[in-house]
């Protein structure tokens, strides 16, 4: 069988190096992936960008977006950042939904009413703080911006579905501006981590009441 095996290998490669990979089932709750920890000690790992569409330096570019959101329990954080310079160019803030569950035909109908809703409100969002895409010569400028989804809540420092929920609003957001949208970020009063990021963090943290530390 060396042809279909050499067929798999080819398929198996190119599915790996493939930039956008499809979103997986964001109703499966994913605690359960190696998360590494960032310290002080750790400045050097902080420097460099860990994946695509991940903040570079989580600790600084995170404080400074929970700082200008004001950030607060049930609060998310909607972060413009430019992509080469992880300069932060602009926040909007949105109450945190509540991700509903899919489970017969009727919670799925009133789910997916739900998540588009959350989706035209982050397009709107998006429009709003980040200017259009651009076409000169036939094509279309770079996209310089990113934008990243921070949620302010209780719990364990782990991405749940209430960060999956936004992962999924944004991919079928459809929004034509010039920003890419990265990653949704998570910072409890025990520290922070990512959905797509498997770093993790005890710094910035939240209060238990309802402002930032």
């Amino acid at each position: 069988m060396p042809m279909v095996d050499s067929w798999i290998g080819r398929w198996s490669r190119q599915v790996i190096t493939t930039r956008s990979p499809p979103l997986p089932d964001i109703h499966s709750v994913w605690s359960g992936r190696p998360k590494t920890t960032v310290g002080d000690e750790d400045a050097g790992m902080q420097t460099q960008r860990h994946a695509q569409f991940t903040l570079a330096t989580p600790p600084v570019s995170l404080a400074a977006i929970l700082e200008a959101g004001d950030a607060r329990l049930g609060r998310t954080i909607v972060a413009h950042v430019d992509e080469e310079t992880q300069a932060l160019l602009g926040v909007r803030t949105l109450d945190t939904p509540t991700p509903m569950t899919r489970h017969d035909r009727t919670s799925r109908d009133a789910a997916d009413r739900t998540q588009m809703e959350l989706s035209d409100q982050l397009r709107e969002i998006a429009e709003d703080m980040v200017p259009a895409r651009t076409w000169v010569g036939g094509g279309i400028n770079p996209i310089p911006g990113e934008l990243y989804t921070v949620v302010c809540r209780e719990g364990r420092v782990i991405d749940t579905l209430v960060e999956w929920q936004f992962m999924e609003a944004w991919h079928f957001s459809n929004h034509g501006t010039a920003a890419f949208s990265a990653d949704t970020y998570v910072v409890t009063p025990h520290g922070w981590t990512g959905a797509l990021d498997r770093r993790a963090g005890l710094e910035p943290r939240l209060d238990h009441g309802t402002s930032l530390l």
